[in-house]
């Protein structure tokens, strides 16, 4: 904290008093420089893609009951799959397409005999169930 001390003739004409005042002023410091923020976190970049494209033909519905993904489970085909949500009154819909995958889930794919029927959760209660068609 810095002081300053005014006296005598200009402390008088300055502050309009007597001539022979003594007044006492505290400055208050300039608040501190806030810290420099950190720099923003750069964006990730779009995940590195397989070099293979796959056909994939999809069924997505709702969120399923344990009870019926647990009879899914032992299905081989999509089209027992559309037999048992057509049983189970859930609406569905079909798709069937060409993809370029993120290397992870490419990898992950490759260890999944061909034909074979897998399951995969999105976002908003979205279930897909799927089977890779071709790999080229």
């Amino acid at each position: 904290m810095r002081r300053i001390w005014l006296t005598g003739l200009a402390a008088g004409v300055l502050l309009g008093g007597a001539a022979h005042a003594t007044t006492t002023r505290t400055a208050t410091p300039p608040p501190p420089a806030p810290a420099p923020a950190a720099p923003p976190a750069p964006a990730p970049g779009p995940p590195q893609l397989s070099d293979a494209t796959y056909t994939i033909e999809t069924l997505q519905t709702r969120r399923i009951s344990p009870e019926l993904g647990e009879k899914l489970r032992t299905l081989r085909s999509l089209q027992d799959v559309e037999v048992a949500l057509k049983a189970a009154n859930l609406e569905f819909r079909w798709s069937r397409s060409d993809q370029k995958l993120p290397v992870a889930m490419a990898d992950q794919l490759d260890r999944v005999p061909p034909g074979t029927v897998f399951a995969t959760r999105q976002k908003d209660d979205i279930v897909a169930i799927s089977v890779v068609v071709s790999k080229h």
